[in-house]
């Protein structure tokens, strides 16, 4: 993870709780890379104007292992659906524990 989104990426994944790979990141090779062993949530909003849902599906399609929920009316930080983003991500991780 270090060698994709630098060596900071465990410090801000403390810090944010996230990462926002935006700016950096070839979505489309980056999907390419996910080792099929490895469990992927991918949380996105239908009010998401950096990624369209459009494009979120077309990712997904990409990623050999992994879940989409898609929450209705959520931005790109998620700041006023957090706490269904928290359910998403809690359910993901009990179900894959």
């Amino acid at each position: 993870m270090e060698d994709r989104f630098g060596k900071d990426i465990w410090k801000r994944l403390t810090k944010d709780g996230y990462v926002d790979v935006i700016s950096k990141t070839d979505m489309r090779e980056a999907c390419r890379s996910i080792d099929a062993n490895y469990r992927v949530l991918t949380v996105h909003g239908t009010n998401d104007e950096v990624i369209p849902v459009g494009d979120a599906y077309e990712f997904a399609k990409m990623i050999r292992s992994h879940q989409l929920k898609i929450i209705q009316g959520a931005n790109h930080g998620y700041t006023s659906h957090q706490e269904e983003m928290d359910s998403a991500v809690l359910a993901f991780s009990s179900r894959n524990a």
